[in-house]
């Protein structure tokens, strides 16, 4: 740190003159076109309230939307509990209700929100825009969360190979959503692709859709070693819904949205 101190004083007047930057110290004088102008500086929102504003109307308003596809594991494993807090975990998005200790995680004005549910088989996708102001949709949202009814087999990896094959190659009209995909299940996949098949088929995707990641969330016995071989080939992570803390992963889930 000293070295570079040192040059950048010996070096100060050079980079001034060359890259237009005020200087570091009074010594040297600042170039001409600097010296007849003012410096302006932004001050800080001086109330929390501005800033979270500002924070929500470049989420909500100007920010390229989020296109997020929920894999959701309705087999028989997930009986009890662990589908009550699957619609818990789910509904508290779509309502608002999800917060952290520095303000709301839930979804964002013209997110689209995709379900897939699984059980044997994937179901047919369920699709909606998410609303700040008409929220016509988001009823709907959630009243497909609520309806949803353990029962069946595992298939985890057919149900990921069929999100995947539903991107477009290219985004149409240039238009630059941030695509994602949440897993929630038990991480145990007894029917269908195995992990190494869908290891095979995810090598096979093109490089836009490889940038694609999948976020697992897992209950009980998970599989964890290969959920997390799988977050770790996509992109994505591992989070434990026993643990309590999903308002947190949700949080670190949005932070790559």
């Amino acid at each position: 740190m000293a070295k570079l101190t040192e040059w950048l004083n010996k070096h100060n007047e050079q980079i001034v003159t060359e890259t237009k930057r005020r200087p570091m110290n009074t010594s040297v004088k600042p170039d001409a076109g600097q010296q007849r102008s003012t410096l302006i500086e932004l001050p800080f929102p001086a109330r929390s309230t501005v800033a979270d504003t500002l924070v929500s109307a470049y989420n909500n308003e100007l920010r390229n939307p989020a296109q997020t596809v929920f894999v959701l594991d309705k087999s028989g494993s997930m009986a009890g509990k662990r589908m009550e807090s699957l619609r818990s975990i789910l509904t508290e998005p779509v309502d608002g209700s999800a917060r952290t200790r520095t303000g709301p995680v839930g979804l964002r004005n013209r997110e689209e929100v995709s379900i897939i549910a699984f059980d044997n088989r994937p179901a047919t996708p369920f699709k909606a825009r998410y609303s700040t102001t008409q929220p016509a949709e988001n009823q709907q949202l959630r009243a497909h969360i609520t309806a949803l009814t353990p029962g069946g087999a595992t298939a985890i990896y057919d149900s990921l190979q069929l999100v995947y094959q539903q991107f477009p190659a290219t985004q149409p009209g240039g238009q630059r959503s941030i695509p994602s995909i949440v897993l929630m299940s038990d991480g145990a996949s007894n029917t269908g692709a195995t992990f190494d098949e869908f290891s095979r088929f995810y090598a096979g995707l093109s490089p836009e859709k490889k940038r694609i990641p999948v976020f697992v969330i897992l209950y009980g016995e998970a599989n964890k070693n290969e959920m997390n071989q799988l977050a770790t080939m996509t992109g994505g992570k591992t989070f434990d819904a026993t643990s309590g803390a999903l308002a947190e992963a949700f949080k670190e889930i949005r932070g790559y949205q």
